[in-house]
């Protein structure tokens, strides 16, 4: 059965090709099979046209809004100024001159920048001051001024004036905790003497009483004694009363200087968190200042050189000869700092002081010991810096603003290669 199957299936599949020949280009593009592969397109297409028609349909808009007009920002115009203006009064240099690193550019108007510069200082001078104080306060520690800050004098005047008022506060406390303090021992007093008074006068009701029913005495002695009873039962709970009263208020006084004492640590503890973000802040900006006043004088960067080459190719020689020729030693004045690290000399270049710095880096390790140098300070707009064995470290390559190369060429004779960064 299935064999027959099989073989009818298979007729049937030959017989569609013979079939389609004796039919039109139409019907036989219609009758062929399309795997559904190759419609896979026309599925996601169809997909994603379904779902968004869904998604319009049942996703809710907040509001569409339909006018004629400009944005305006509701908080208002903000205004962004990425740099900061300088005024420059000269230029000292022109097109197609050649400078050097240090040479003066052009100079700006400092007028701004000073002005700017010295109120940051008084500011954060203002802030420091108003920190130690509060820091002082918070440490339970005297604020001890500087005779020479008029800042921190000031700050000493404030502080006296806040011991003032704290001693005063806590001392109103405490006059009026003892002063209700004495109330309730007066009251305690008073409740214990009628206490004792009514204790008598009960003792004599009964014995009136007594004395009443045996005749020996008159109702009116009775009743003038019950009359004295009462009247002390009366004084008793009054006492009593007005001695909870004043229990009560002394616990109140109490807890009413405890929480002066926890806000007004509080208040200057809070006070102090604010005047520390105003100081960071304050001296993010004076720093800011300080660069644009060194940019009062638009300077070329200072020049740092390696001098490359081998043991004995004379690099040493060749800082002997700029020596000389800057002004700033002899040559049997110069010698390899391979053990000092730094040698200094000072020179002239163009009738203007300049300092010479040699360093040899040989025997130096790692980063960490390069920092020791401080080669950052030596790096001042009127240096000349010339490093041995420079290219081993990474800092120093990148600072570097050029680099000359020494290389024996036989005997005695050298080649000398220089590369500067544009």
């Amino acid at each position: 059965m299935n064999s027959l199957e099989s073989r009818s299936h298979s007729r049937s599949n030959s017989f569609i090709p013979s079939a389609l020949t004796f039919e039109s280009a139409t019907a036989e593009v219609i009758g062929q099979h399309h795997p559904v592969v190759e419609r896979s397109v026309l599925f996601t297409l169809t997909t994603m046209v379904v779902l968004i028609v869904l998604f319009i349909s049942f996703k809710k808009l907040d509001r569409i809004v339909v006018a004629t007009g400009r944005l305006v920002p509701v908080a208002g115009t903000i205004t962004v100024q990425p740099l900061d203006k300088q005024i420059i009064s000269r230029i000292l240099v022109s097109r197609g001159d050649v400078v050097k690193k240090g040479t003066v550019l052009a100079t700006c108007d400092p007028t701004f920048v000073q002005a700017d510069l010295v109120g940051l200082q008084q500011k954060v001078a203002s802030l420091v001051a108003q920190r130690s104080r509060m820091e002082a306060e918070e440490e339970n520690r005297p604020f001890v001024p500087s005779a020479s800050e008029p800042y921190a004098q000031l700050q000493a005047s404030i502080q006296r004036q806040r011991e003032i008022e704290f001693k005063s506060g806590v001392s109103d406390f405490d006059q009026r905790i003892k002063m209700t303090e004495s109330q309730v021992k007066g009251l305690r007093d008073s409740e214990a003497e009628y206490g004792a008074r009514l204790k008598i006068a009960t003792e004599q009701s009964e014995m009136y009483k007594t004395l009443e029913q045996e005749q020996v005495t008159s109702h009116l002695q009775s009743i003038t004694v019950d009359d004295q009873k009462t009247e002390l039962e009366r004084q008793v709970s009054a006492a009593r009363s007005s001695l909870d009263a004043s229990d009560h208020q002394l616990e109140s006084l109490k807890e009413q200087r405890r929480v002066f004492l926890e806000k007004w640590r509080d208040d200057n503890l809070s006070s102090l968190v604010d005047i520390k973000n105003q100081l960071d802040q304050a001296q993010d900006d004076l720093a800011k200042a300080k660069k644009l006043s060194e940019l009062v004088n638009l300077l070329a960067p200072p020049q740092l050189l390696i001098l490359r080459g081998e043991l004995g190719t004379g690099k040493t020689t060749l800082v002997k000869g700029i020596a000389q020729a800057l002004d700033a030693a002899e040559p049997d004045e110069v010698t390899s700092p391979t053990f000092t690290l730094l040698h200094e000399y000072d020179g002239t270049r163009e009738g203007k002081p300049v300092k010479l710095f040699h360093l040899d880096v040989y025997r130096l390790e790692g980063e960490r010991q390069l920092e020791t140098l401080g080669l950052d300070e030596l790096l001042t707009p009127d240096a000349l810096v010339l490093v041995e064995w420079g290219e081993k470290f990474k800092s120093i390559r990148k600072k570097a603003t050029g680099e000359i190369s020494i290389a024996s060429a036989g005997g005695d004779a050298r080649k000398i290669s220089v590369t500067l960064k544009e």
